[in-house]
């Protein structure tokens, strides 16, 4: 009987698909998304979304020397240049002030763009 629960179970974790990154999530159309920002240090990092012209709320854990960050706005496959990306430079990064990098507690930042970004639809 075990023998057979485990084969179920192998089957059913072969029978999946192996591209999903989020459990139970889908593919959604094109650029249906145009808040959805990448987070790029040469590739993608983390993500982020956009909440205003000039502003992206992430996690705290994805900080790193602003500088050195890329926000990729308007893309739909991050290995693909489609023409539709924006490429923005991130002017500063402003992290909760009891932020825990151990527990994770209010692991939330902003991050000002240098620009304005124009929404791509």
């Amino acid at each position: 009987m075990i023998g057979l629960i485990v084969l179920a179970l192998l089957g059913a974790a072969a029978a999946a698909p192996m591209d999903d990154k989020i459990v139970g999530g889908f593919q959604c159309t094109a650029h249906s998304q145009p808040w959805q920002v990448s987070i790029n240090l040469g590739y993608h990092y983390c993500g982020g979304s956009l909440i205003n012209d000039q502003w992206i709320v992430s996690a705290a854990h994805c900080w790193q020397n602003p500088y050195s960050l890329i926000a990729i706005l308007g893309d739909n496959h991050i290995w693909m240049n489609e023409g539709t990306e924006q490429f923005m430079s991130v002017d500063a990064i402003y992290w909760h002030q009891s932020y825990d990098y151990q527990t994770l507690d209010y692991n939330i930042m902003l991050m000002k763009l240098a620009h304005p970004v124009t929404v791509n639809q």
